[in-house]
C-alpha cells in the first residue's frame, strides 16, 4: 500500500528556497562580472580599426647653390705637384693673371725637344699659375682649367729639388722627405743664381760643351745679369762642371758633381719643382 504524502516541514522548504536564492543572486553576479571584463567568445572578433594614412612627406626644401662659383672645380691630383703635360699637336695659352688675355702660347715641346710639361704652383679656382722661361723670373703664366680639355694631360710629381744659394748645397727630396744633399757651386756676385720657384724643363746628355759635364737640366729661370761678352743665352740650369765645387763662380747656373747629376738625370721627372732660396 503506497505511503502517503506528508507535508513538507515549512522551516525546510524556506532554508531551501533562501539557499536556491543565494545561488542565484552568486551565479548572476559572477555572470555580470565576468562579461564586463572578458570577451565574449562566441562571437566573432570586432575587425581591427584600420591606422590613420601617414601624412604625405613634403620634402625639405634644397639648400642654396653657393653663389661664388658658377661652374665646379677642375679636379687635380691631391698627392704631389699637380703637373700638365701638353698633348702632341696641342697648344696652351697662358695669361699674367687669372681672367687675363693671353700672353703667352706654348706647344707640345720645349725649345731643346722634350715633351712640354708645366708645373702647377698655384690655383685660383679653375686658373692654375705655372713658372715658365718665357715670363720674368717670380711670375707665373695662367692657365684656364676645362673639365674633358684634350690640349693637355694631367699627372704629379713627388720629386723635389732645394738649393741653398748661402750654404752652396742642393737636396733632393721626394715626398718631402731628403733622399740626397750634396755640395753646388753657384753665381759669382756679377751674376748670382737667381733665386724663386721654378721647375725642370728637359733631362739632357750634354752636348753642348765640356764645362757642362755629363748631364744639363734646364729650369724655368732666366739670367737677368748676363755678363759681359757671354753669347750663351739667358737660360738657367742645373749642371754638371770639370771646375772644383763649393764655389760663386758660374754665371748664374747651379754647377754639381757627376755622380749628383746623373742621379738627377734618373730621379727627377720633368716638371720637378726647383726652389732656390738664400
Amino acid at each position: 500500500m503506497a505511503r502517503p504524502l506528508q507535508r513538507p516541514d515549512l522551516a525546510v522548504v524556506l532554508s531551501f528556497a533562501v539557499f536556491a536564492a543565494a545561488v542565484l543572486w552568486m551565479v548572476l553576479e559572477i555572470s555580470g562580472k565576468s562579461g564586463a571584463g572578458v570577451p565574449d567568445l562566441a562571437a566573432p572578433a570586432a575587425a581591427a580599426e584600420p591606422a590613420p594614412a601617414p601624412a604625405p612627406q613634403v620634402p625639405a626644401p634644397a639648400a642654396a647653390a653657393p653663389t661664388g662659383r658658377k661652374t665646379p672645380l677642375v679636379p687635380l691630383p691631391r698627392h704631389g705637384t699637380p703637373t700638365l703635360e701638353v698633348k702632341p699637336g696641342q697648344q696652351v695659352a697662358l695669361s699674367a693673371k687669372p681672367g687675363g688675355d693671353p700672353v703667352v702660347t706654348l706647344g707640345d715641346s720645349t725649345e731643346f725637344g722634350s715633351p712640354t710639361v708645366l708645373t702647377v704652383l698655384a690655383r685660383r679656382g679653375n686658373w692654375v699659375g705655372v713658372p715658365t722661361e718665357k715670363l720674368d723670373n717670380g711670375d707665373l703664366g695662367w692657365l684656364k682649367l676645362k673639365a674633358g680639355d684634350d690640349a693637355y694631360g694631367v699627372d704629379s710629381v713627388d720629386e723635389e729639388i732645394v738649393v741653398d744659394v748661402s750654404s752652396m748645397t742642393a737636396e733632393f727630396r721626394r715626398d718631402g722627405e731628403v733622399k740626397r744633399s750634396w755640395t753646388v757651386s753657384v753665381g759669382a756676385p756679377e751674376s748670382p743664381t737667381p733665386t724663386g720657384h721654378f721647375s725642370v724643363t728637359d733631362t739632357l746628355d750634354n752636348t753642348f760643351a765640356a764645362s757642362y759635364g755629363c748631364c744639363v737640366l734646364p729650369i724655368t729661370a732666366t739670367q737677368p745679369n748676363v755678363p759681359a761678352g757671354w753669347t750663351g743665352g739667358n737660360r738657367m740650369a742645373i749642371h754638371g762642371t770639370t771646375s772644383p765645387l763649393g764655389l760663386a763662380n758660374s754665371n748664374g747656373c747651379v754647377r754639381n758633381g757627376e755622380s749628383d747629376m746623373r742621379f738627377l738625370m734618373a730621379q727627377a721627372p720633368l716638371g720637378t719643382p726647383v726652389t732656390i732660396r738664400n
